[in-house]
């Protein structure tokens, strides 16, 4: 049986900025264009996507993982008294070109998944919210964190957007 009861109360949505992304930024473009398209178009993002767990293997993705990770962790102590930890499942890079798109999608089971915005040439389309009536704009060396559950898209368009995804757990797993 599933119950369906009305929900009114505000979704959080967490953002910050890479720290020294400037020194970084185009390691992680090299890394991005450099790979493999290993998802070959078979997921919600029609675009050049690298492995899933890149952030196992190079340092750049692996720093940023972390620190995103650690946003959350702060997060959930300050506001929830929680110190549970937090585990990156998956961390992937991926380059939008002209006809690129993310169809609209949620990560669940994901606790919690965010975007990195690695380096976006204009017009670069928002990342967008539907079930929220909210589009965030890609900024370089910024991110945003948001529930695994939230839906979201990517309308093609975008010249040029270099990102990076991850999906996070609160279980202790690799």
């Amino acid at each position: 049986m599933i119950i369906s009861l009305p929900y009114h109360g505000e979704i959080k949505l967490l953002t910050g900025k890479i720290p020294n992304f400037t020194t970084i930024q185009q390691n992680i473009v090299d890394a991005i264009d450099k790979s493999n398209d290993v998802q070959n178009n078979k997921t919600n993002l029609k675009c050049k996507m690298t492995d899933w767990r890149v952030h196992k293997f190079d340092k750049n993705f692996m720093d940023m993982s972390e620190h995103v990770k650690k946003h959350v962790e702060d997060y959930q102590l300050q506001n929830h008294k929680s110190t549970h930890q937090i585990t990156v499942t998956e961390f992937w890079g991926a380059h939008y070109e002209q006809d690129g798109e993310a169809l609209e999608h949620s990560h669940y089971p994901a606790l919690w998944s965010g975007v990195v915005y690695i380096k976006c040439q204009k017009p670069s389309n928002p990342t967008v919210f539907p079930q929220c009536n909210y589009e965030h704009l890609a900024e370089e060396g910024t991110y945003i964190i948001f529930p695994g559950w939230l839906r979201h898209y990517v309308k093609a368009g975008s010249k040029s957007r270099h990102i990076c995804a991850f999906n996070m757990r609160a279980l202790n797993i690799v």
